[in-house]
């Protein structure tokens, strides 16, 4: 699971403003797999949100970079269209 001491971002006050301002909830924030390799941490997860009076949901997953145990770099990806997940034997 992803510990790590997290810095303030400065940009990130005013995201959370205007937000909530603009009536963003969250529903539920789902986690579905962890991965943890060296200095890497990975997170697969299904956010569901209102946000100006609509309710929606998309999948993601956040990939975060630690040294010495803090955190470093983080950078989230998003889905735009319907998630493929392909299972099988690779070649």
């Amino acid at each position: 699971m992803l510990m790590a001491n997290i810095i303030l971002v400065p940009a990130l006050p005013a995201f959370h403003n205007q937000w909530l301002a603009e009536d963003g909830r969250v529903l539920e924030w789902a986690v579905h797999d962890v991965y943890s390799v060296a200095d890497r941490e990975v997170a697969e997860w299904t956010f569901h949100y209102t946000w100006r009076g609509e309710e929606k949901s998309f999948d993601g997953s956040t990939v975060a970079r630690l040294s010495h145990g803090k955190l470093i770099q983080l950078r989230e990806y998003a889905t735009t269209a319907t998630l493929f997940d392909w299972q099988g034997k690779w070649r």
